[in-house]
């Protein structure tokens, strides 16, 4: 009984191990050539349609984004 048990808790615990750590985030601060803060500003992900904008201090997070390496492009009107 004691080994069945062990045998169905890692049935169900496998598929979320395998499933684990594919997606990340992409974070940062977005500034002018003096240091100061641009809030609003837009932040895409080229070649994929992620992005978000920046808060009020020029922080900003992307969710979501697959293991690789991306590059970001920045908007501010």
């Amino acid at each position: 009984m004691r080994k069945r048990t062990s045998l169905y808790i890692f049935t169900l615990l496998l598929p979320m191990m395998l499933f684990a750590q594919t997606a990340g985030k992409i974070s940062g601060t977005v500034t002018s050539n003096d240091g100061t803060p641009l809030p609003g500003a837009n932040i895409m992900v080229v070649g994929t349609s992620l992005g978000g904008a920046s808060s009020d201090d020029g922080n900003y997070v992307i969710l979501n984004v697959y293991v690789g390496t991306y590059s970001v492009k920045v908007d501010y009107i």
